[in-house]
């Protein structure tokens, strides 16, 4: 009896073990099986967005999800958006590539999966990276003296111009007063002192790079003091003329008032 007994033992173990090879088996193939044509399905980009701008000057990623019963990963770049003229082609078994290109260019890239047997899986979307290193140039900008306040007109080297903002003597120049076109910017401000200003201009591109430039400039009074005055029509001899009046200017207070009679 205990011989019988180790004997279905044995048999129960088998088919637990026999079970368990089953369905590990079963569950490869459905991975190997999740397309159509047997081939692991693409990653999923994380990173970057497609049509990112990042500068060179840092290292920066390409990443991708995991893709299940996949053993490495073949990625591709290339320097067209048709994917005919190949950049790189390497094959990693982690789900990033990094790198610090120095030069400015734009290219494409995608990744596949490869399982363990070394079928390739399908290629995910082709991104397109546009490398940007270099500062904008930020050229002399033109100040033009308005009645009240100063118009100050510029324009900025840089093919992928983001921002345009400005501070004036350590203040913030609001966004919403700072228009601007294509590659040109304008800006008009009002309610400034008469006298000497510190103009501070800030340009970033799509990839992050900040360029600053420095200048002064002058804000002039062109407008008269306004003066109004009142004063008796008619005296007699032995009365005092009184004269009573204001005297207001756009940018401050009138520094003298003279009376000539």
């Amino acid at each position: 009896m205990r011989v019988e007994h180790n004997h279905t033992r044995r048999y129960v173990v088998a088919a637990i073990i026999v079970a368990l090879l089953f369905v590990m088996l079963t569950v490869t193939r459905l991975t190997y099986t999740a397309s159509a044509d047997g081939r692991l399905p693409a990653p999923a980009i994380v990173m970057p967005e497609n049509n990112a701008f990042v500068t060179g000057k840092f290292k920066y990623y390409r990443m991708w999800q995991s893709v299940e019963g996949a053993s490495a990963y073949q990625y591709r770049s290339y320097y067209d958006a048709q994917a005919t003229k190949l950049s790189q082609n390497i094959v990693y078994t982690q789900l990033y590539r990094y790198s610090d290109h120095k030069t400015d260019h734009v290219y494409w890239w995608q990744v596949r999966a490869i399982d363990a047997e070394g079928r390739y899986g399908e290629w995910s979307e082709l991104r397109k990276v546009t490398i940007d290193s270099s500062k904008p140039i930020i050229a002399t900008p033109t100040f033009s003296q308005q009645p009240i306040g100063i118009t100050i007109t510029g324009t900025v080297t840089e093919p992928h111009l983001d921002t345009v903002t400005m501070r004036v003597d350590g203040e913030d120049i609001d966004s919403s007063a700072i228009a601007v076109t294509g590659n040109s910017y304008a800006a008009t401000l009002s309610s400034l002192a008469a006298g000497s200003h510190t103009l501070v201009i800030m340009v970033t591109d799509k990839a992050g790079n900040v360029a600053t430039a420095s200048h002064t400039f002058t804000v002039a009074d062109t407008t008269a003091p306004v003066i109004t005055a009142a004063a008796p029509t008619e005296l007699t001899e032995g009365d005092s003329l009184v004269i009573t009046g204001t005297a207001t200017d756009n940018y401050s207070a009138a520094a003298s008032v003279d009376i000539v009679l």
